[in-house]
């Protein structure tokens, strides 16, 4: 049985190494996340009495988070099973620094500077407004801890903040690793009611008696942005990283492997996300879309494997954090015509005389072409340099 479950472990961990579909997802997940904020900061693409889908686009943020903590785990689990040490720990923060750090503080002030020109062609701002382009805020962005409670909403580049929750949990990977081996060795009981508490605890953010209205009203759900969004990634993530541990024994259940399997819980997906089903029940099936595309090899695989589709996962760093920015420079040209627009309330979707669709691809076209050059002279270079400085070719 021993023998069965390794030989279950390596076939899994081949076929993750080779497999080419989770960059495609990421690149999919990204362009989700465009249209989402057209959709709310633009102009809106659907009627939201027809159908949630393009409303609830948000929840592909959790889906980066149940990602991050699938494949860091596949990567780092067995530096930090049994121990932590400072060298493996050190290298492993270096290594995030350098992914996601110098695009972030590079595009920080830009953006910036766009907050700042916006404010000034304002003859008025709603309260929202000046707070999502309160420029005191950079602090906190530069040092990636606008998740952590300091603003109401999120600021500035406003999708930084998932960024932020997860810079906070990868510095606690190690740990959460080294604990989730220890942890799955408890006996069954004791591992639920800690799992249990846990949830509750988070899902109250830190208020009890927001717990018991949790329970009552059945309604556990984590829309934390700034807010505490730490905590909401803490939670997804460490779904990735369990999914993580026990997915090589899916692979046996060959029908998972199978075109159809794949199909369908996307399709769950998109229609929990039309129908507007409690997030959190859309989260949990993202663990087995990855699975599911890791073990997939059919037509499937096959269309995730084009080059557009790996392109656009390579990109999709780079276009999730400069398409909010661009969006930025269309407010700013409405300013021209309408310079109350960031006051009153859906100002800038009545300037937009542009159709909806159209306008996203607009946006999308402009997140890519910009995405390909931030990539080839920003996230990459400076990405080698700064392993490259510590000596860190891997």
């Amino acid at each position: 049985m021993v023998v069965d479950q390794e030989s279950l472990r390596q076939e899994f961990s081949l076929r993750l190494v080779s497999s080419h579909n989770l960059t495609a997802l990421r690149g999919i997940a990204a362009i989700i996340l465009v249209v989402f904020h057209c959709d709310i900061f633009l102009k809106p693409v659907f009627n939201h009495a027809n159908s949630m889908l393009i409303a609830n686009g948000w929840v592909w943020v959790d889906f980066f988070f149940v990602l991050s903590g699938f494949l860091l785990t596949h990567i780092y689990w067995n530096d930090f099973e049994k121990s932590i040490s400072s060298r493996f720990y050190f290298r492993f923060l270096i290594r995030r620094i350098a992914k996601i750090f110098p695009l972030h503080w590079f595009l920080l002030f830009i953006t910036f500077g766009l907050a700042r020109l916006l404010i000034w062609k304002s003859d008025q701002v709603s309260w929202y407004m000046a707070e999502m382009l309160n420029s005191e805020a950079i602090a906190s962005h530069f040092l990636l801890t606008n998740s952590l409670n300091f603003q109401r909403i999120p600021t500035l580049n406003t999708p930084t903040w998932s960024l932020s929750a997860e810079w906070c949990t990868y510095v606690l990977y190690p740990f959460m690793a080294c604990g989730f081996s220890r942890f799955m060795k408890l006996p069954t009981l004791v591992k639920v009611s800690i799992v249990t508490i846990l949830l509750l605890f988070i899902f109250g953010i830190f208020d009890f008696r927001h717990i018991v209205a949790v329970i009552c009203e059945s309604d556990l759900e984590m829309h934390m942005t700034s807010d505490w969004g730490f905590l909401r990634c803490l939670v997804w993530f460490t779904l990735g990283l369990a999914a993580r541990r026990n997915a090589p024994r899916f692979t046996k259940f060959k029908y998972l492997c199978s075109d159809l399997s794949f199909l369908v819980v996307l399709v769950l997906i998109f229609a929990g996300m039309h129908i507007d089903l409690n997030s959190s029940l859309i989260v949990l099936l993202f663990p087995l879309l990855i699975v599911s595309a890791v073990l997939n090899n059919g037509i499937v695989s096959a269309i995730l494997s084009h080059p557009v589709f790996q392109y656009a996962g390579k990109l999709s760093f780079s276009i999730y954090m400069v398409h909010v920015p661009i969006i930025y420079v269309y407010w700013l040209n409405i300013l021209n015509d309408y310079p109350d627009a960031l006051y009153r309330v859906g100002a800038i979707q009545a300037a937009i005389r542009v159709p909806a669709l159209q306008l996203c691809a607009e946006v999308l076209i402009a997140s890519v072409t910009l995405s390909i050059l931030l990539f080839r002279f920003i996230e990459a270079p400076s990405n080698y340099f700064i392993r490259n400085l510590f000596k860190d070719s891997r």
